[in-house]
């Protein structure tokens, strides 16, 4: 049995291509968790799930979440986003952020999507952003709009009855 001090993982198995990986998964509550070191990733991950929450499709578009990056302070610089403390915003998002499973990128024509990966799901989880949301909108999310939003991020595209 593990001690309240020891982590315990949750093994989840992904295939990128033909390669399968590993994600290890923290399975403590979200209050148990050591703190997080790098707040200003933490910010920009809750950011763009956030977008890709909110939007009916549950993507975002390429674009768009340059355009919402823009609006917070990142800048374009050539062809990369740039941010005082993340640095290299587009190396951030591209290198780390999807190779670690935080998000996934699909190309659909001539335009990209960033949707939700399985560490994402896994790490933060539906409850918290929707809860981070209700927060951003100071607390005025009715509870059939909150129910919508934990559905679809669970993959249930059905709106719910009021």
């Amino acid at each position: 049995m593990l001690g309240p001090s020891v982590s315990s993982y949750r093994l989840s198995l992904q295939g990128v291509g033909q390669a399968k990986y590993y994600i290890l998964v923290s399975a403590l509550p979200q209050e148990r968790r050591p703190p997080v070191r790098n707040k200003a990733v933490l910010g920009l991950v809750s950011t763009i799930a956030s977008l890709i929450l909110l939007d009916p499709h549950f993507r975002v578009n390429e674009n768009s979440l340059v355009r919402h990056l823009e609006e917070l302070g990142v800048e374009i610089e050539g062809r990369n986003l740039h941010h005082p403390q993340l640095g290299n915003v587009s190396q951030l998002l591209e290198v780390e952020l999807i190779k670690q499973g935080y998000f996934e990128k699909e190309k659909d024509g001539d335009q990209s999507f960033y949707s939700f990966g399985p560490r994402l799901r896994g790490e933060i989880g539906t409850e918290a952003l929707v809860e981070m949301i209700d927060q951003i909108f100071d607390g005025e999310l009715d509870d059939v709009t909150k129910q919508e939003l934990k559905l679809r991020a669970d993959g249930v595209q059905e709106p719910v009855e009021a």
